[in-house]
């Protein structure tokens, strides 16, 4: 009789030990207040890995209570190593409670951080059956917030399946119509084409909705996409960003930014005008092909006509650079160019950094209308190459204008951020930039796309473009 109780008895903690490792709660009480201390405590000093080792400690619990502790962690840490871990650990539960508490803040939770951290989440979990939960941001009109929107994009893109492309088309349908016969059809136009693409593993990349929609109709009911081309492509669910299945076609009439395409219809241009901008590089003959030929294709004016033309190489000296090849007569070229393809739609500013900082718009984003078309192009025309290159001062300058909708900022420098001119406290500016970023862009989505002439810091500029969803050229 004893021992058949002390087997019932034995029976029973194996099946709450086993419920609490599947259903939630893994720790007493006891325990998760210390293990909850000891991430606070490690955060403070400790290595990356033993802080992430703590954080997958807490995913574990496989709880309410571990979702709730690690959203609040996830709004306070600006290292993205960790922040990937604690998205990651809340994307391993699977406790019922837990799931309901992820669905719930999504739905309900005022904080936009904390839904799009939790639209992450799921992306990552690469479960298809979120995917109504997620378009339903898509297809709610009432939710304006572009860096949400794209967030679920991306989500979308991530989870694939034939639900997935239904409701990334449907969105394209709604921008194309909304949107009709613009040049710049935005950035979530251009991340929602990247997410179809990236679902079908690079089978498919048409520009319009129509089209899109015609090879859904194509695809059986249970239809899978084919395996990856490459290794590197990356698969749904996973954690990886490659540009195998997502780099998509653009139309011909994209303006570029030093062949760099503008997709975005909120964008600031940040511009280096320090005293080295004065160089004259010269030409290279397969660059200046490629711009005439892009120029030609979008049917854009290269240089505004009434602007002084450049003059020309010393007669006295035919191996001369004339001040066409000067960085910053380049610039401001380039520029004029972009700003006469804006569309009436289009808000943006433009910012110009030395020493000091000048910015076009000190009220934030302005319409791309005729008359402030024209206030722009006088701004650029009176860039004065000069002094230091405070490139922070710049893009903090620059970071005003995302309350007013920025979704891209384009950073052009020809040198290293310095306050001193020897560069000597680059390394030190470079790395708060970084850490600026990390801090400030890591919900509001904004991508960075930088832009180098010769003598530019390219292992910088790369990893600001790398950390913050943009790319980076050389302009040679």
């Amino acid at each position: 009789m004893r021992k058949g109780w002390l087997r019932a008895a034995l029976a029973l903690v194996l099946v709450v030990a086993v419920a609490g490792a599947v259903f939630g709660d893994k720790y007493k009480s006891s325990e998760w207040k210390k293990l909850k201390k000891n991430v606070l405590m490690a955060l403070e000093g400790a290595e990356t890995e033993t802080v992430n080792e703590l954080i997958r400690k807490v995913g574990e619990d496989n709880s309410k209570r571990a979702v709730e502790f690690l959203v609040t962690l996830g709004l306070q840490v600006t290292n993205p190593e960790v922040y990937l871990e604690i998205k990651r650990a809340i994307a391993s539960m699977s406790d019922k409670k837990a799931l309901k508490e992820i669905a719930k803040q999504i739905e309900k939770n005022r904080d936009l951080r904390v839904r799009i951290m939790l639209v992450e989440v799921l992306g990552h979990k690469g479960d298809e059956e979120y995917v109504d939960e997620i378009g339903a941001i898509l297809t709610n009109r009432k939710v304006k917030d572009m860096s949400l929107i794209r967030t679920a994009i991306e989500a979308l893109g991530q989870i694939g399946g034939r639900d997935s492309l239904k409701h990334l088309i449907a969105y394209l349908e709604r921008v194309e119509e909304e949107r009709k016969g613009t040049r710049l059809m935005g950035t979530d136009w251009h991340e929602c084409r990247m997410a179809l693409k990236r679902i079908t593993n690079g089978e498919a990349d048409y520009e319009s909705a129509a089209d899109w929609r015609k090879y859904l109709g194509t695809l059986p009911e249970d239809w899978k996409p084919s395996a990856p081309a490459d290794e590197s492509a990356p698969t749904p669910g996973d954690w990886k960003k490659g540009d195998v299945s997502t780099t998509v076609r653009l139309p011909k009439k994209t303006p570029t930014f030093f062949g760099t395409e503008v997709v975005s219809r909120t964008p600031v241009f940040v511009i280096d005008v320090s005293g080295s901008m004065e160089k004259k590089d010269p030409p290279d003959p397969t660059a200046k092909k490629e711009e005439e030929d892009k120029e030609k294709a979008t049917g854009t004016t290269p240089v505004d006509p009434n602007k002084k033309k450049p003059k020309p190489a010393d007669p006295k000296n035919p191996g001369a650079l004339g001040d066409d090849r000067m960085r910053i007569v380049r610039a401001q070229k380039e520029l004029i160019k972009i700003i006469k393809a804006l569309d009436s739609g289009v808000m943006f500013n433009i910012v110009a950094f030395s020493r000091e900082v000048f910015v076009w718009s000190r009220s934030g984003l302005k319409g791309a209308n005729s008359a402030n078309k024209q206030s722009a192009i006088k701004f650029v025309n009176g860039f004065q190459p000069m002094s230091t290159t405070h490139t922070d001062d710049g893009l903090e300058k620059a970071w005003l204008n995302v309350k007013d909708g920025c979704d891209t900022l384009y950073l052009l420098s020809d040198g290293w951020p310095t306050h001193k001119g020897d560069c000597s406290d680059s390394d030190l500016l470079e790395e708060e930039i970084l850490e600026f970023f990390r801090k400030n862009n890591k919900f509001a989505k904004v991508k960075v796309y930088t832009l180098g002439f010769k003598g530019a810091h390219r292992a910088f500029m790369i990893k600001l473009a790398k950390e913050n969803g943009g790319k980076y050229k050389d302009i040679k």
